[in-house]
């Protein structure tokens, strides 16, 4: 289904010995985070995939209309899921590659760990536009993300977060919006709570569209960003010593900053 938009590629940004001879912690680290968006893509391809099936025989003990229902909106659903983690591991790819060239976010997991909790639209464009003059780059970024077809997975992930579920036809009764009796008095209605309903066929071509949207803006980033022999496995073995020498400076940096704050 999605041969002619192939992601396979990202997964050789994950850095290996070779890259850790040959480039700075921001690419290393940026360069895995690429992998994590190809990880999320590829799940959500699969789960894709699966909404697809007319039975699910193979997989359940009882087919039936409500049990072929009910696993087509949870594979729906994790996709939805994993196409939206796409989009903010996209952002932290970015935040990371702008962000300072120090070990220590290779070094320290809780600075990688707050580097990746930090990064919103503000911190972004703070390090984008603020720090690295990238007014451009950050621009293409805010278009993708108002493209209506991407505002619309957007809007259907926060949906579920916060309110729960969709309503499902086959999957229950959703019922009227209105209690049957009419009070008097100044608002004689009492409206009853429901939730909206989502086209399971309908959803499943605008993850598909959106799969390929997704694709071009990322691979886009990836290609003009990342160094264009970064997935060679050459090892430099010359860069040893000045891996080691940037190393030392680093600890002797990140130890005179722990007396300061102590």
């Amino acid at each position: 289904m999605f041969n002619k938009y192939n992601v396979d590629n990202w997964e050789w940004y994950k850095p290996s010995i070779s890259q850790y001879t040959r480039y700075f912690p921001y690419e290393l680290a940026a360069g895995l985070k690429i992998e994590d968006v190809y990880m999320q893509i590829k799940n959500a391809r699969s789960s894709l995939l699966f909404t697809q099936y007319d039975s699910y025989k193979p997989f359940v003990t009882e087919d039936n209309d409500i049990t072929s229902t009910y696993l087509k909106s949870k594979f729906l659903f994790d996709a939805l899921a994993n196409y939206n983690y796409c989009i903010d591991l996209s952002w932290q790819f970015l935040y990371i590659y702008y962000g300072n060239n120090d070990y220590s976010i290779i070094q320290d997991n809780k600075v990688y760990e707050r580097e990746t909790k930090e990064c919103n639209k503000e911190s972004l464009r703070y390090r984008m536009v603020g720090l690295a003059k990238e007014r451009e780059k950050f621009d293409y970024v805010m278009h993708f993300l108002n493209i209506p077809l991407t505002k619309e997975v957007r809007n259907a992930y926060n949906y579920i977060k916060h309110r729960g579920t969709y309503h499902i036809k086959g999957l229950g009764i959703q019922g009227d919006d209105r209690f049957p009796t009419v009070f008097s008095g100044a608002v004689p209605t009492l409206k009853i709570i429901t939730r909206e309903i989502i086209d399971l066929d309908e959803w499943g071509s605008k993850l598909t569209n959106f799969d390929i949207s997704f694709y071009q803006y990322f691979e886009k980033l990836v290609q003009e960003l990342m160094p264009c022999d970064f997935t060679d496995g050459t090892v430099i073995i010359k860069n040893l010593p000045l891996i080691s020498e940037r190393l030392e400076q680093w600890y002797k940096g990140s130890n005179r900053n722990k007396n300061v704050e102590s």
